[in-house]
């Protein structure tokens, strides 16, 4: 597997909430871009909490589009399909897309064969949210986002171009948990978009509900399957730093192909 992550660290101002999307977009290889943004909050989402696949699936479900049902080790994931025959998958324990399938079915992402879906642990795989926190720091290695229940905010199939897009939104917000490591009240919003046969979008919005700035650091720590590792590049980074866990320094990128 190919293992890519992107990164974003902002100092969030109370009502000034970061947005924050990407669009991924595959053909031999995955394209992957990040644009980041202020915008004023949207109206409140009413969310749905700790309820069954089949209760999801009577409150949300679309027929043909979008579909509750439980996965491994019963957790529920929400099917996402649209009329150009492609597909995505999303476990609401880590609000974690696991599937993407194009229209030959050809699978995008990857899980490790020995991922486990017991909420033992995150989820190894697919493309598990780090937030607010990425790597190692003051609170658990990537933050909370990824070993938490997501809550259903809303469910559409509208029509784009002639055909349907389905997408689900899901949310994430403070809890005793989450308050006892990290002090702040903040929503978490991430919206999943099949868009015609080759195209999954995805857009993830941190917002500030506090009465005091924070920091944070996140990111969509994808996770792509590749036939072979060897034949696999990356374009794109030359010149950025990064550190070298092996050597234990920071590096900057020379090469324009990795």
């Amino acid at each position: 597997s190919l293992e890519l992550f992107y990164f974003l660290k902002h100092k969030m101002q109370l009502a000034a909430p970061l947005s924050a999307s990407s669009k991924y977009l595959s053909g031999k290889r995955p394209v992957s871009s990040t644009a980041f943004r202020c915008k004023a909050s949207r109206a409140v989402v009413k969310v749905v909490a700790n309820q069954s696949a089949s209760d999801l699936q009577e409150k949300f479900g679309i027929k043909d589009y979008v579909t509750f049902t439980e996965g491994k080790g019963g957790l529920p994931i929400v099917q996402l399909k649209n009329d150009a025959g492609a597909s995505a998958e999303a476990y609401l324990f880590g609000g974690n897309i696991t599937s993407w399938k194009q229209r030959n079915g050809s699978e995008v992402l990857y899980v490790r064969p020995d991922a486990k879906f017991d909420k033992s642990k995150p989820i190894s795989g697919g493309i598990p949210h780090c937030f607010p926190q990425f790597g190692p720091g003051d609170i658990q290695q990537h933050g909370f986002a990824r070993n938490l229940d997501w809550e259903v905010a809303s469910t559409a199939a509208d029509l784009l171009a002639d055909t349907r897009t389905p997408e689900v939104e899901l949310v994430l917000q403070q809890n005793d948990y989450t308050l006892a490591m990290w002090p702040y009240k903040f929503k978490m919003v991430f919206r999943i978009t099949i868009m015609g046969e080759e195209s999954l979008r995805t857009e993830m919005r941190i917002i500030n509900n506090d009465d005091k700035p924070f920091d944070f650091t996140a990111a969509l720590h994808s996770y792509f399957e590749v036939a072979g590792i060897e034949k696999a590049k990356v374009k794109g980074l030359r010149g950025l730093t990064y550190l070298d866990k092996i050597a234990g320094a920071e590096k900057t990128q020379e090469a324009e192909v990795v």
